[in-house]
This record gives C-alpha cells, sequence and structure tokens, in this order.
C-alpha cells in the first residue's frame, strides 16, 4: 500500500492524456520499476496486450488476474472504481485517480502519525501477548504443581500423627487436599487462555497499526502466536525444575 499512491498518480497522469490503458500501466510498471506495485501493474499491461482481455478480468480475474493475490481493501476497492470509471471518460477516470491518489497519501501520513502516536501502546500489546503473558501462565503451572505437591505433603504428614494430636475439628488427609481439577486439565486451560488472550491482544494491536485487515491480523497472529507457546513451554519447563528443588 505504501506504494500504490505514488503507482495510481502516475496511472492516472496517463490516463488523463488519452493513453490507453495497457500503455498506461506499461509506462507506470517501467516508471515503478524494483517495486511489487510495478511488478503487478506490469502484469496487468501484460493481460491486457497478450490475452485481449478487458481491464476487469486483467486485473481481478481468479486464474490470470494480476490482483488474484493482493488482498489489501484498500487497493481492491481503488481498482473496482477504476475499473468502472475508465470506460466513461479517460479524461475523468484519469482526474478522479489523481485526486484519490492525493487523498490516499494524505490518509497514510495521517495513519503513520495515528501509528507513531500509539507505538508505546501497541508495543506493549505486543510484548504482552508474546512475553509477558506466557512468561505468567508458565510460572502459574509450575507453582500449581509445587502447591499441590506442598498440601499432599503436609496431608502425608498430619495423617501420621496421633488423632489426639492433630487440632480442631478439621479432618486432614490427601483426599481431602487433593486438587478440585487435575494438572494436566489445569494446563490445558491455561493454554487456552493463553492462545485467546495472544489473540486478542495482537487483534487489538493490529487494528491499531492496520485498520483490521483480516489478512494482516492472520499473519501478526501467526508470528507471535508460536513465539508465546515457545517462550511458555520454556517457562513452564524451567519453573518446573527450578521449584522442584526447592521443596
Amino acid at each position: 500500500e505504501s506504494e500504490f499512491a505514488d503507482a495510481l498518480f502516475i496511472l492516472g497522469r496517463r490516463i488523463s492524456e488519452g493513453r490507453s490503458a495497457e500503455e498506461s500501466f506499461a509506462h507506470t510498471s517501467r516508471t515503478m520499476k524494483g517495486s511489487h506495485i510495478g511488478k503487478v501493474f506490469e502484469r496487468i499491461s501484460i493481460n491486457l496486450i497478450t490475452m485481449r482481455t478487458n481491464i476487469r478480468s486483467a486485473i481481478f480475474d481468479e486464474e490470470f488476474g494480476a490482483f488474484k493475490d493482493i488482498y489489501s481493501d484498500r487497493i481492491q476497492t481503488t481498482m473496482i472504481m477504476f475499473t468502472e470509471s475508465v470506460h466513461k471518460s479517460h479524461l475523468s477516470a484519469g482526474i478522479a485517480i489523481i485526486k484519490l491518489a492525493d487523498h490516499l497519501k494524505e490518509l497514510q501520513a495521517v495513519e503513520n502519525n495515528i501509528k507513531h502516536s500509539l507505538y508505546d501502546m501497541t508495543s506493549t500489546m505486543r510484548t504482552t501477548a508474546c512475553i509477558f503473558a506466557p512468561l505468567i501462565a508458565g510460572v502459574t503451572i509450575a507453582l500449581s504443581e509445587v502447591i499441590s505437591r506442598v498440601l499432599q505433603n503436609v496431608a502425608e504428614g498430619v495423617s501420621r500423627l496421633p488423632h489426639n494430636i492433630v487440632p480442631g475439628p478439621a479432618q486432614i488427609s490427601p483426599e481431602n487436599l487433593d486438587q478440585t481439577i487435575s494438572p494436566d486439565l489445569f494446563m490445558l486451560s491455561i493454554g487456552i487462555y493463553l492462545i485467546l488472550i495472544t489473540a486478542i491482544l495482537v487483534r487489538f494491536s493490529s487494528t491499531i497499526e492496520n485498520g483490521g485487515e483480516r489478512t494482516q491480523f492472520m499473519y501478526d497472529l501467526g508470528q507471535s502466536l508460536p513465539i508465546a507457546i515457545i517462550v511458555f513451554t520454556i517457562t513452564a519447563i524451567v519453573s518446573r525444575i527450578f521449584f522442584r528443588g526447592l521443596i
């Protein structure tokens, strides 16, 4: 998207001069040579020249369309508007595209300012999702096992005492102090919680930074979730080893 506004401005200038669509896309691709959007526009030009298809198919066809692997809603919507307007008047379409390119540049500047001002919050969310939440979850797992073992040891020690020495009416036994939830089930619950909290925090930060695009969110989640799981696993193992040495 960062390259799209510049490419759109060049395309609009060529279209407003009355040039054909294939020539305009080819000129834009040469001007934007080396960029990803330049390669995409070159593909559109090739589709128009070699396949003798219309602009909409050259861009959006599911088999050979140049935009079949581009999932940005902003780019998709802009190009749909372009295909609808270019058939009516090249001049009007070119002017509209130029104005839209200027608008996109201004919008990108606003988005960059917002991202910069909210960077502390979004970075904290991502750090919490990838580092702090898994650390706390891993330590919690180890502590639950330690507490369970301590209670079992206390119950076994008390059960060996004579009944007249045990203070109070409470019946202290391993069965009474047994966990209401098994360690494996507790670990499963913590794991599900970790996945959910990671997804929620990544969703919030991705929405702030990228406007809620699903593709970008899935990409960010695919990067953050493995890190969180690895940190959780390592923390749980290290914490177990550490706390077992204290018992």
